[in-house]
């Protein structure tokens, strides 16, 4: 794993080189909610996060160019490759529907040859898709009791009648910001069976989850110069008395963050394990609940945001000072991976673009 020491001194470097010329360009793709469902309006770029997302790349680069729909993006992009013979590009937007809904701007930069320096065509599939990355790590990771409902109007509620009254969270296998999210008393099998129905005419795939009792942790991993580099593990602490993140309390930013204060070899050994195991090769956020020392996978953040409210960002900053770091590091690793980022012959530990 690469150390905090190691990675700054990387960071500290590339600062002083000073801004990127000319030919390099940083491309923002993003949702605004103008024209956006209500339902996915909390997966959109607001005002306040696009003035400190844009800042940040302007502190590295002369030329930042943004474009709020994938649409705007592709239209602009033959004279964007005219103008910058380096593009890079950060995507967030999203077409909203499907399993491949992230996929297309990551697509288009292997296919023009452009940078991308968020996830690729890969992961932003499986940021999509909590079933197949649930089979992925079937072997690899302690999950809780899950049910799996991946065959719209076909479905088999008999599968309830083997799992014992409880606690339990459903969710949608294809959706993020915890969309869809609720917390189920079930107290019996035929009262769950009739709620699960109607739940399923919003939600056509989704999954019904072991509530697990304990504290919820994210961790943030940065894949860069081969290795991992983890920024620690940070607690969700709740503030609207509720023991768990639905759509509500992430849209009106009802948690705050806090650095896990327990013992963190175990978690983070088991969030690599995993991204690792899932090709996780840009940025991803890998979440838990702690329960008798043992970290449960409840969520995989493929892509994950990591705007000013997110634990992403809060560890970053800790670490570095700064905001913007986490976006500048990614602007590094992207570079590096293409050779335009790297040790001159004689001078070993330093850096030259």
């Amino acid at each position: 794993m690469i150390t905090n020491d190691e990675l700054y001194r990387l960071y500290q470097c590339f600062l002083s080189l000073g801004k990127l010329d000319s030919r390099y360009a940083l491309v923002f793709v993003y949702n605004s909610p103008d024209g956006i469902d209500d339902l996915h309006k909390s997966e959109c770029i607001y005002p306040t996060e696009y003035t400190m997302i844009i800042n940040s790349f302007r502190e590295i680069f002369q030329y930042t160019y943004s474009y709020d729909s994938e649409h705007l993006f592709v239209k602009s992009l033959d004279r964007l490759r005219l103008k910058h013979k380096f593009l890079l590009v950060y995507s967030m937007a999203q077409n909203i529907h499907g399993i491949g809904r992230r996929t297309l701007i990551p697509l288009l930069c292997k296919y023009y040859n452009l940078i991308s320096i968020g996830s690729d065509e890969y992961n932003s599939f499986l940021s999509g898709n909590k079933y197949i990355m649930h089979r992925l790590l079937s072997k690899d990771a302690y999950f809780p009791k899950t049910i799996y409902f991946t065959n719209p109007g076909d479905y088999d509620y008999s599968r309830l009648e083997s799992i014992p009254l409880g606690k339990y969270i459903i969710k949608p296998i294809d959706e993020s910001a915890s969309i869809g999210v609720e917390k189920l008393e079930m107290n019996s099998v035929n009262e769950l069976r009739i709620y699960l129905k109607e739940y399923e005419k919003q939600f056509h795939y989704f999954c019904l989850q072991e509530y697990i009792e304990g504290e919820e942790v994210e961790v943030p991993l940065l894949y860069i110069l081969d290795d991992y580099y983890c920024p620690g593990v940070c607690k969700i602490e709740y503030l609207d008395n509720k023991d768990y993140l639905d759509y509500d309390s992430v849209g009106l930013d009802l948690y705050r963050f806090s650095k896990y204060s327990q013992e963190t070899t175990s978690i983070i050994k088991s969030a690599i394990t995993a991204a690792n195991k899932l090709r996780f090769d840009t940025i991803s956020r890998i979440d838990f609940r702690i329960k008798q020392s043992i970290p449960y996978l409840i969520d995989i953040g493929a892509n994950p945001t990591i705007s000013t409210h997110s634990s992403t960002n809060y560890l970053f900053e800790r670490d570095f000072g700064s905001k913007s770091s986490v976006y500048h590091l990614l602007v590094i690793r992207a570079l590096i991976k293409e050779g335009l980022f790297k040790p001159p012959f004689n001078q070993p530990k330093q850096y030259r673009i």
